[in-house]
C-alpha cells in the first residue's frame, strides 16, 4: 500500500518536471517572479494589440487628440514625444498589418517568456517598446512611426544574441533549449524576407524587409544594444 502511494507520488513528480521542462527552462533557478505562467505574457500581449485595433482600427484621430501641439523631434525632446513613439507601438494601420506583427511576436515572444518567465518577458516588452519606437522616431525625425514591428525586430535582435550564449554554456546547452532556439532561428530569418505588411505581402530569399525599412533595422540595432547592456549588467552583478 505504502509503496504504491510512493510510486504514484514518484510519477506525478516525474510527470511534472516533464512539464515543466517545456514550459521552463530548467537550467535556470526557478523563482515566484522568474516563472513562464502558461504563456500568460504573450497571450496579454497579442490581446492587448487586438482590442486596440478592433476597438480603434485604422482611424487615428483618438491618437491624434493626444498630441496637444506638433510633436516632432525637430522642435523638442519632450516626455509627450516619448510618450507617444510609445503608444504608438501598439497602432497598427490595417487588420492584415496588426495580425501579422502578433503572428511574428506569438513566436519570438512564447521562446522568451519560457526562457526568462512571464513577468520579465512583460518588463522587457515595455523597455523595449520604449527603446526601440523612440529610436525608430529619432531616426526619421518625427512620430510617423506605426506598429509593433520594430519591437517585433528588437526581440529578434534579443533572442539571437541570447541563443548564441546560451550555446557558449554548457548548463544552458539543453535539447529543448538547442532545439526550440534553432527553429525560432529559421523563423526570424523566413520572417525577415517579407515585405510589406499593411497592405500586401511578398517575399524575397534574403532579409529583404530587414535590410530596407529603416524603422526595422533600428529597432533590431535597438534591441541588441539593450540585451548587450542586459548581458554586461548581468557579467557584472556576478563578478560583485
Amino acid at each position: 500500500m505504502l509503496f504504491g502511494v510512493l510510486s504514484e507520488r514518484s510519477c506525478a513528480q516525474v510527470q511534472r518536471r516533464r512539464d515543466e521542462k517545456y514550459l521552463d527552462d530548467e537550467s535556470r533557478k526557478l523563482y515566484w517572479w522568474n516563472r513562464n505562467y502558461f504563456f500568460a505574457g504573450t497571450v496579454c500581449v497579442v490581446l492587448i494589440n487586438l482590442i486596440v485595433q478592433a476597438a480603434c482600427g485604422s482611424d487615428l484621430n483618438w491618437f491624434h487628440m493626444l498630441m496637444i501641439e506638433n510633436s516632432s523631434w525637430n522642435s523638442v525632446l519632450s516626455f509627450k514625444n516619448l510618450w507617444l513613439n510609445f503608444v504608438s507601438a501598439f497602432i497598427h494601420l490595417t487588420w492584415q498589418h496588426t495580425l501579422l506583427n502578433m503572428l511574428c511576436f506569438l513566436i519570438c515572444g512564447a521562446w522568451l517568456e519560457r526562457r526568462k518567465g512571464t513577468l520579465p518577458l512583460l518588463g522587457l516588452v515595455v523597455l523595449m517598446a520604449f527603446v526601440t519606437e523612440n529610436v525608430v522616431s529619432g531616426n526619421s525625425l518625427s512620430l510617423t512611426s506605426f506598429g509593433y514591428s520594430a519591437v517585433n525586430y528588437g526581440f529578434y535582435a534579443y533572442a539571437i544574441i541570447d541563443y548564441v550564449a546560451l550555446l557558449c554554456r554548457k548548463q544552458t546547452r539543453t535539447k529543448p533549449n538547442v532545439i526550440s532556439g534553432a527553429i525560432l532561428m529559421g523563423l526570424i530569418y523566413f520572417a525577415a524576407c517579407f515585405s510589406g505588411g499593411t497592405s500586401a505581402v511578398s517575399f524575397a530569399w534574403y532579409p529583404y524587409d530587414f535590410m530596407h525599412n529603416m524603422g526595422h533595422y533600428s529597432g533590431f540595432l535597438a534591441g541588441a544594444f539593450l540585451v548587450l547592456a542586459v548581458q554586461c549588467a548581468k557579467f557584472v552583478a556576478k563578478r560583485e
